[in-house]
């Protein structure tokens, strides 16, 4: 079965992430944080170092977030597993509210 899920995120005031998730598997929302690797200045755009409560191994995955192809104010996600040959795990699509990028996500490959 695919997961699918939402979330949000905030960013931090030194350009970390902190936010919550839920999905199809789940039933509790669980938290999310993610280490600034690089970013464009004020903006989510970047790569980050993610990890979240439910994940219970030694895995790391690398966030990348970027604009969507011809939008200004569509981000699409990647989460990829950095100890398994930095493979696709998850994707989403999200929107800025009020400082918020709140969107969905998918696994990839399941």
């Amino acid at each position: 079965m695919s997961v699918k899920g939402w979330f949000y995120l905030k960013k931090t005031t030194t350009g970390n992430l902190i936010g919550e998730f839920s999905n199809n598997d789940l039933n509790i929302v669980l938290t999310e944080c993610a280490n600034l690797i690089n970013s464009e200045a004020n903006s989510f755009i970047g790569e980050y170092n993610s990890v979240w409560s439910e994940s219970n191994t030694s895995d790391r995955y690398r966030l990348k977030i970027y604009l969507k192809s011809n939008s200004s104010s569509i981000y699409k996600l990647e989460w990829r597993n950095e100890n398994n040959n930095n493979t696709l795990v998850y994707q989403g699509e999200g929107f800025l509210v009020d400082g918020f990028l709140i969107g969905r996500y998918e696994s990839v490959g399941k």
